[in-house]
Parts: structure tokens; C-alpha cells; sequence
């Protein structure tokens, strides 16, 4: 009975390994094809997320672009502006540097002051340009 025991024994032991050597690679093989569809799955997620984030990047560095672009134009335009009202003040002293030791005191230097005086329109600021010529010269 011994012999017939260990026999039994023996392939009872057989029995609950149960799997082949084959049959263990090839569940380690479905394994590794889970983990590389897994890994293959979450790269193209990953790819996705990249494109779309550079899309964005692109988009926000074209507006930025563009209100750069808008904001050197503003300053340009307002420094251009500033000059063409600093000439025109210029303008309007020219004849009064002759008699400035005479008018000094009814020159005023007050940039709302003066601004007031060249907001009428090109056609006023003449007129005003030539009634002081003829205070001037009268």
C-alpha cells in the first residue's frame, strides 16, 4: 500500500501545480500582452493630451503675438499723437518768443490748459494762431 500511496501522492502533487510549462508561458505571455495594451492605451491618451495642450500653446502664443502687436501700435499712435500736439503748442509760442519777457506771465505751461485750446479742431487752432500773431504784432 505504500507504494500505491506514493503514487497517488505523487501525482496528486502533479495534480495541483495542474499547469504545463507551457501552459505558465502562455499566461505569462496574456500578461504581458495586458500590460503592453495597457501601456499602448495610456501613450495614445498621453499623445492626445500633448497635441491638444500644443494646439493651445500655439493658439495663446498667436494672441499673444497679436496683442503685443496691438499694443506697440498704441504706444506708436499715442507717441505720434503726443508729438503732432507738442508741435502744434510749439507752434502756437513760436511768435510769442519775441515779447516772451513782455507775456511771460500770460504764458501758461498747464498741459490741461493748453490741451483745451488744441481740442477745438485744426480750423480753430489757425484762428487762434493767427489772433495771436495779430495781438502780437497790434
Amino acid at each position: 500500500m505504500w507504494v500505491q500511496d506514493e503514487d497517488s501522492t505523487a501525482a496528486g502533487s502533479d495534480g495541483e501545480s495542474g499547469l504545463s510549462s507551457e501552459d505558465e508561458g502562455d499566461i505569462q505571455c496574456e500578461i504581458l500582452e495586458l500590460q503592453r495594451d495597457e501601456a499602448n492605451q495610456r501613450l495614445t491618451e498621453l499623445e492626445e493630451v500633448s497635441n491638444h495642450l500644443l494646439k493651445e500653446m500655439n493658439l495663446l502664443e498667436i494672441q499673444f503675438q497679436i496683442e503685443r502687436s496691438c499694443r506697440e501700435s498704441a504706444e506708436a499712435l499715442a507717441v505720434t499723437k503726443e508729438n503732432k500736439v507738442l508741435k502744434r503748442k510749439s507752434q502756437m509760442l513760436m511768435p510769442l518768443i519775441p515779447e516772451l519777457p513782455e507775456n511771460f506771465p500770460a504764458v501758461t505751461f498747464d498741459p490741461e490748459a493748453d490741451l483745451t485750446v488744441n481740442c477745438d479742431g485744426d480750423g480753430d487752432e489757425d484762428t487762434l494762431l493767427l489772433e495771436s500773431q495779430s495781438k502780437i504784432a497790434g
